[in-house]
């Protein structure tokens, strides 16, 4: 928690060298040459930064990286833009478009770095429903859910891969075998990046097979390694800190609680996305109105 609270006071910098990284690729697309292979990935390449960064830039991205690979005739770059709008979509919040567009793809007919992409953009929108949701209606997106973590797995027999790790973490946690999830998840954690994308969503997936094993404590821990991750790798489309503020509301840090849970409302409200402003919503004013009873008790 001392290192998350270091890393928000940091953010600044972390957020510049992002902004100057999209900068540098976006002076690079507006003085680019005729070359279409060159527009195609420099417009990719800014779609990706903004997909957890800011949903509208990255929807517009995401769509002209389409155009460009519709307009090349070359059906991986039309495939990999198509999974990589459905990606954007789901984080929208957009389900039906998200499955829509993969629909147009046959992932026999993928190579295996997009059939990776192809079977975890699935899981992602599946996975979003079921939490937009909130149990409601949600039996045939488990189902679908499952399907895909099932295929994931058939493709990916390399057991010291990232995907084979969330797909493998995701199915054991499911079927109740909680240690062999958290040996899977912990061996990918200590060969993903310090501070990645990658090393946030193992870190949130190995709180989550704490909090089913009954381990608060570690549950917590790596709570806060996700959620130092996501600020340092300027993640505003996200979930641990949210999580976070909550369960340090139920032990009584109040102050920690109401930071985290107002700089989760400010990534909602960055990110544009209205699942993440929904859930924040419901839980900001429980935490905010017990940190403010506590300060006038402290106050008097």
């Amino acid at each position: 928690l001392v290192i998350l609270d270091e890393s928000l006071r940091n953010e600044p910098e972390y957020v510049r060298e992002k902004e100057n990284h999209i900068s540098q690729l976006k002076y690079k697309l507006r003085n680019s040459s005729d070359s279409i292979e060159e527009v195609y990935f420099l417009t990719k390449n800014i779609a990706e930064e903004y997909e957890v960064y800011q949903c509208d830039s990255a929807l517009f991205y995401t769509s002209a990286a389409v155009l460009v690979a519709e307009e090349s005739g070359n059906q991986d770059w039309i495939n990999a833009s198509l999974i990589q709008r459905a990606e954007t979509e789901a984080k929208a919040g957009m389900f039906n478009t998200s499955l829509s567009l993969l629909s147009r793809i046959n992932p026999d007919d993928l190579s295996n770095h997009l059939k990776n992409d192809y079977y975890m953009t699935s899981i992602d929108c599946y996975v979003y429903m079921i939490e937009y949701r909130d149990g409601y209606e949600i039996e045939n997106a488990i189902e679908c859910k499952r399907d895909c973590l099932l295929a994931l797995l058939k493709h990916n027999t390399q057991e010291d891969t990232y995907e084979y790790a969330v797909a493998s973490g995701f199915s054991l946690m499911e079927n109740g075998h909680y240690d062999y999830a958290e040996k899977v998840l912990m061996n990918q954690m200590n060969v993903v990046e310090d501070g990645s994308r990658e090393m946030a969503s193992i870190a949130s997936l190995l709180s989550d097979v704490y909090r089913l094993s009954g381990d608060r404590e570690s549950q917590l821990e790596y709570l806060a390694m996700s959620a130092i991750a996501d600020v340092r790798s300027c993640v505003r489309e996200n979930i641990s800190l949210r999580v976070l503020a909550l369960h340090l509301f139920e032990s009584g840090d109040l102050v920690r609680a109401n930071a985290y849970i107002k700089k989760s409302l400010s990534d909602a409200n960055f990110y544009n996305s209205r699942l993440r402003n929904i859930q924040v919503a419901k839980v900001l004013p429980i935490i905010d109105n017990a940190y403010r009873n506590e300060m006038e008790k402290q106050h008097f």
